[in-house]
């Protein structure tokens, strides 16, 4: 294989050592898998969480390779690469002037890059009888089962944070120290912070109860 072939393109990086980058992160549209200036660009999951890197894919080898060296994870995720997989395949055919025999014997090697994931087999169904329409074609439907997954995922992320605001108490307070006050000599080491917490929490809720 070629180098560069997964080289990260720009990666872009934030360091979670400082909260700030963790909401430029939170705050923003992060998808793990996108269609970019005709690649597939993924992030790049074997380098989370110590940094936040993309990889910009040209060709059905260097997808092949990020989905068995677990770069792209997830049942979502592996679905909609393998439908923009089709899309790189159309691509790739169109440039190195594949035959259409050629072309389905890459598309199944996509196919069974990762042989459990019931995901990427779908989304490569889904995708692989538009190919006699065109490359536009393939990516629209792509483009669609990316649509849906992203609709699917906000809206369980919304039952969820209801039900978990309907079903959940308030949240105990602990009582407040002294602003001056020291801080337990136990809490100086961060295993003693977190035994310290702890009771603070469980001292709160006492309260709360008695």
């Amino acid at each position: 294989m070629p180098d560069g072939r997964l080289r990260a393109k720009g990666p872009r990086r934030f360091s979670l050592a400082y909260p700030i980058c963790i909401l430029l992160v939170m705050g923003s549209d992060v998808r793990a898998v996108e269609w970019a200036d005709a690649k597939v660009r993924l992030i790049d999951q074997t380098v989370l969480p110590a940094s936040l890197e993309y990889l910009d894919i040209d060709d059905v080898d260097g997808l092949v390779e990020a989905i068995q060296r677990l770069a792209v994870r997830g049942a979502p995720a592996l679905g909609v690469a393998g439908a923009f997989g089709v899309v790189l395949a159309l691509q790739q055919a169109e440039r190195e002037r594949w035959s259409d025999a050629t072309l389905q014997t890459m598309v199944d090697r996509l196919r069974n890059a990762r042989p459990t994931a019931v995901n990427l087999a779908a989304g490569i169904d889904r995708v692989r009888p538009f190919i006699p329409k065109g490359r536009a074609a393939a990516l629209a439907e792509a483009q669609a089962l990316q649509d849906e997954d992203i609709r699917a995922s906000r809206a369980m992320a919304a039952h969820g944070a209801t039900w978990i605001l309907t079903h959940t108490p308030t949240r105990p307070q602990t009582a407040a120290r002294p602003e001056n006050a020291a801080p337990p000599e136990s809490a100086t080491r961060p295993e003693g912070a977190a035994r310290a917490e702890g009771a603070a929490r469980a001292e709160g809720a006492a309260r709360a109860e008695g």
